[in-house]
């Protein structure tokens, strides 16, 4: 009898811990992901900013933050992209909000890039010309 108890308390608390330990996962992950989804906005919106810019359109360096940056024109055309894709063609096909709207976020596992998985922030500028712009940030331990 007191084998039978023992076993089904100790079954208990590793479901119990179990249970706890995926709940911590997860809450990590969700932090984690909504961390980063805050940093490729920020970026995105960094890129808008200087998309408009004297020189045409650029994308300012962020040092130390690993990122893939493209800004493509009216017809789908790159004309502008962080220094890690510069002359490459279009990597994300998604397609960008219309002008004004709220920035949209989707993973992306981007073929150009080895199939790496990527948190995706894309925007369409407000100003004319309109720029869309597309800028991804590696998933890494998310």
């Amino acid at each position: 009898m007191r084998a039978r108890l023992t076993a089904a308390g100790t079954l208990a608390v590793a479901v119990l811990l179990a249970g706890a330990g995926a709940l911590l996962v997860w809450r990590l992950h969700t932090g984690m992901l909504a961390d980063l989804d805050t940093r490729a906005v920020q970026s995105a919106l960094a890129v808008e900013t200087a998309a408009h810019g004297p020189g045409g359109p650029t994308v300012p360096p962020r040092p130390g933050q690993s990122l893939v940056a493209q800004v493509l024109d009216g017809s789908g055309r790159v004309v502008a992209s962080s220094d890690d894709v510069h002359g490459e063609p279009r990597i994300f096909r998604s397609a960008a909000p219309a002008p004004g709207a709220a920035p949209v976020l989707w993973t992306d596992h981007a073929d150009p890039l080895g199939g790496s998985a990527y948190r995706v922030a894309a925007l369409t500028t407000t100003a004319q010309p309109h720029y869309r712009i597309y800028v991804g940030l590696p998933l890494g331990a998310c």
